[in-house]
Order: C-alpha cells, then structure tokens, then sequence
C-alpha cells in the first residue's frame, strides 16, 4: 500500500495554522485568568470595608466618636493615612491624636514605647507607625486569625526595626539629632496640634527652625 505523505509546504502551513490558534486560545485564558484576579482583588477590599464600617473601626486607637472640630471629610477619613502627603491640618492632628493613643495602649506592649518626644517630628516614623497602626485595626476586625499572625511575625518587627533604626541617633544622643547636629526638645510644644500645623502648612521648614530648638553641640 502506498503510504501518502503530506507535501512539506502543506504541512507546515497546516502546523503554523494550529499554532495560532492555540496562542489565540491561550491568550483568552490570560485575559481571563487577569480578569479573574481583578473581579477577586475588588469583592476583598468591598469585603474589608464593608467589614471596617460593621466595626465602626476608623483607625488608631478606634475612638468611639469626635467633637465638631475633629470632624472631617468622610471621603478622606477612609483612605489610607498618608502622613507625607496630608494637608489638612485638622486631619493630621486627628491621626497624630489617634496615634499617640494607640502607641501607649498597644504599641509599648509590641516594643514600641517612643523613646523620646521628638518621634513625632520624623516623618518617616510617624508614617510607619500610622499604617502599621491601621494593618492591625483591620486585620483584627476581619474573620482571617492568619492575617493577625501575619501582623504579628511579618509587619510588626520589620516596623520595631526601621523606627528603632531611625530614632537610635537622637536617643543615644538623648535630644534631637538633625543634619548633623543635636538639639533640645525640652519646654518645646510638640503636642500633635503644633506638630500637624507645622506638617501641613510649613514642613519646608526644618524642625530646628520651626521649633527654635536650642542647639546642644
């Protein structure tokens, strides 16, 4: 019998045709599989949040309520706590209020007592603390105990390490270590109304300048 063989021609015609298809196909899997992860990512976070306002958790220390003047906008009361970003005085006084709240009811229990007044005038502590502060309000107002370890094991030391880092000068050097040099903070009033002012109305202005710290060295 006569075994018929495909012309070379044919055949590779015949294969680059089954090759596209199977990239169109494999392709539609990909948009589909994306589409998938996104339809996923939006139903967690409608889920948080639906979860966070059935707590009636805001954030930090969760107070159950505020006076007039603390009241602010409600569309920015839900997002993330920016710190190097606010602008509002009012509202950055909230969340520094807030977070000296939850670090002496929470945060000293974790090895997070500040060690010394002038945390408040690093930014890069003040925003470390405010979203490590709000990861644990939410994770401990959902349903998921793996979350709270994860807080626990990943979130938190990572946090105890960079503000210890970032504190260590002015510590050691017991006042307020800035562009070389040390300064005091005693009889100066960071108290988080002063401190939010200055943040989100003149933070050009370094803190030895805006304070009149008294040089030490």
């Amino acid at each position: 019998m006569r075994q018929y063989t495909p012309e070379p021609d044919a055949l590779a015609a015949a294969l680059a045709s089954r090759v596209d298809a199977l990239e169109r196909v494999a392709h539609g899997l990909q948009d589909d599989v994306a589409a998938l992860g996104r339809g996923v990512a939006e139903l967690t976070a409608q889920i948080r949040h639906l979860t966070l306002a059935g707590s009636g958790t805001r954030g930090p220390g969760s107070a159950a309520g505020r006076g007039p003047a603390e009241e602010t906008d409600e569309a920015a009361a839900t997002t993330q706590r920016d710190w190097l970003c606010v602008t509002d005085p009012a509202l950055a006084r909230q969340w520094l209020t807030e977070l000296a709240e939850w670090i002496d009811a929470v945060g000293i229990r974790h090895g997070l007592a500040m060690p010394v007044p002038c945390w408040v005038l690093h930014a890069d502590v003040v925003a470390e603390l405010l979203a490590l502060a709000t990861e644990r309000t939410a994770v401990y107002a959902g349903d998921r105990p793996t979350a709270v370890c994860e807080w626990h094991a990943r979130w938190l030391p990572g946090a105890v390490e960079r503000v210890t880092a970032a504190l260590a000068a002015c510590v050691a050097d017991r006042g307020h270590r800035a562009a070389g040099r040390l300064y005091s903070t005693r009889d100066v009033d960071l108290s988080p109304a002063t401190v939010a002012n200055w943040w989100t109305t003149d933070r050009a202005v370094p803190p030895p300048v805006a304070f009149a710290l008294t040089p030490l060295d």
